[in-house]
Order: C-alpha cells, then structure tokens, then sequence
C-alpha cells in the first residue's frame, strides 16, 4: 500500500507552477497599474518595488467612477447587466411535486440491479510512471524563461532609448548655448554696423599712457543716436581684481561710464555700448584701471586716452 499523501503529492509541482504563472503576471499587471508614464515615449514604467508604487492613477479611476465621471455609465451599465443576469437565472421555477413524483416513478421502473463486487485482483507490483507533471512544468519553466529574457532584453533596449534622448537634451542644450551666443554676436555686429553708417558719426583715436600700457592704442565711433563702437589692442590683461572700464568725458564735471570691457589672450578688445543721446558733447574717450565690477566715477590709472 502507498501513502495517502503520494498521488496528491504528484499534483504540487504543477499547482506550484500555476501559482507562479497566474502571481507573477498578475503582480506585473499591479506593477504596471501602479507605475508611472515615460514622459518622452508616453509608455508605462513598471514599479516592481511597492513602495514607489503610484496609487494616483487607481485615485483618478476611483473619481471617475463617481456621478459626472468618466466611466460613471459604463459602471451603471454594467451593474445593471449584472442585475438583470441575476434576476434571469433566479426565476426558473422548481419542478412541482407531481412532475417530480413521475420522475421518481419512471426511475424506479428503470433501475438495474447491480452485481455484487467480486474479489478484487491482485494488486500489480509494476505500475506505470507519468511523465506528464514533469513535462508539463519543464513547459512552464521554459516559458517563464522566455519571457524573463525577453523581458530584460526590452528593458535593456529601453535603457539605451532613454541614452540616446539624454544625450539628444544635451545637445540640444548645446545647441541653444550656441545658437544664444550667436544671436548676441549678430545682434552686436547690428549695433556696430548702425553705429558705423550714423550720419553723426565721430572718430575718436586713443593711445596708450606711459606707465600703464605705452604699446595699447584704442578707437571708439560715437554716435549720439546710435551709441558707441569702442576696440582697442595690446591692452595688458588687468590685476586680478581689476578691470577696464570706458569713460565718455563731457563738458560736465563728471564722466559718464559707457562700460566694461575684458581684453582676450592677444589683448583686443570689441564693445558696442548705448549712450544716452542727451549727454552733452564729448571732449574726449579714457579708458581707466578700475575694481572690479567697475565704479561711478574714474579712480584710477588711465591707460587710454583719445580727444574728440
């Protein structure tokens, strides 16, 4: 005699592998529910972890099924379908006791006397071996494997999706970046170019002062409509903590400071700068050694002087 536990025994393998098909895709149908949305591709992110789980979207789909809400009707509809279902099936009537008592009649006119048992045979020491559990969760395993692969290979081609539109971003950053510099580059050679062809245009030429820059030499074009085009070379890069500010001497007491500038590697400098068109006439154009972030009026050294 076998155990009584042995032939059910037999059924675990396979009632295994029906809890693990019929779990795991039910927690990658929650995973995905509970997710997020790629905010390029518009496709579900699965959150495997329950505690980044994402319960707005279950929240909206609780609201919706409120009066006035989007699936408001379809769930009316569906509870009514239900009712009427329902209530079709409950009303079939039971038999009554007269078709029953001819039933019961007509059966025991019918019935068939059965033999009695006869001596059971003996048992067979060799029994057959099964290989159908076996096969069957062989079959499940490899299917479970297929997907698992695949699965990975999905989310390895959406990693590098996700790359790809990182590194698009950040040359479209840098694109931007380019495009801004040139936009400000045209936008200056605009103003130069208008200063340059104003009918009241005046040529001022600055040489460089003893002590300071002895080699530097500047030229500004002013226009009291269009502003001021100042370049100047062999300008000696500034102290740290110094600058190069551009003053517009007046007949007034005080200079008017027209802007900063920053010598390159080989010592140019190219400025456009707006000038107000009501200042008094200029006498002359000064560039002065100054702190930087530049100050109100000249306190320091000139290193460029021109008279108008």
């Amino acid at each position: 005699m076998y155990p009584r536990w042995l032939w059910p025994a037999f059924a675990i393998p396979g009632v295994v592998w029906l809890l693990i098909l019929f779990l795991l895709p039910f927690y990658a149908v929650i995973g995905v529910a509970f997710g997020n949305i790629d905010p390029i591709l518009q496709t579900p992110i699965p959150a495997w972890n329950p505690l980044n789980w994402n319960t707005g979207w279950v929240a909206h789909v609780l609201n919706e099924l409120t009066p006035g809400g989007v699936y408001w009707d379809v769930f009316l509809r569906t509870i009514r379908y239900v009712a009427l279902s329902l209530g079709a099936s409950g009303s079939l009537d039971a038999p009554s006791d007269a078709v029953r008592s001819q039933i019961i009649a007509r059966t025991a006119d019918r019935a068939v006397v059965v033999a009695p048992p006869s001596k059971p045979a003996a048992r067979q020491t060799t029994r057959g071996y099964s290989w159908a559990p076996w096969l069957v969760a062989a079959a499940a395993l490899l299917l479970a494997a297929y997907f698992g692969m695949d699965g990975l290979r999905v989310r390895g081609e959406l990693d590098t999706v996700r790359a790809e539109l990182q590194a698009a971003r950040a040359e479209a950053a840098a694109t931007g970046v380019r495009l801004a510099s040139l936009q400000l580059a045209s936008n200056r050679s605009e103003s130069a170019f208008a200063v340059l062809v104003a009918p009241d245009v005046a040529r001022i030429d600055l040489a460089g002062q003893p002590g300071q820059a002895p080699s530097a030499s500047g030229r500004a074009f002013w226009s009291r409509a269009r502003g001021m085009v100042f370049s100047a070379t062999s300008l000696p890069a500034p102290p740290p903590g110094r600058t190069y500010q551009v003053w517009v001497v007046t007949k007034d007491p005080a200079p008017l400071s027209a802007g900063l500038v920053e010598p390159d590697a080989q010592g140019r400098v190219n400025a456009v700068f707006a000038t107000p068109a009501t200042i008094a006439q200029p006498i002359a154009v000064a560039v002065t050694l100054e702190p930087a972030g530049g100050v109100p009026a000249p306190t320091g050294p000139k290193v460029l002087v021109g008279l108008v």
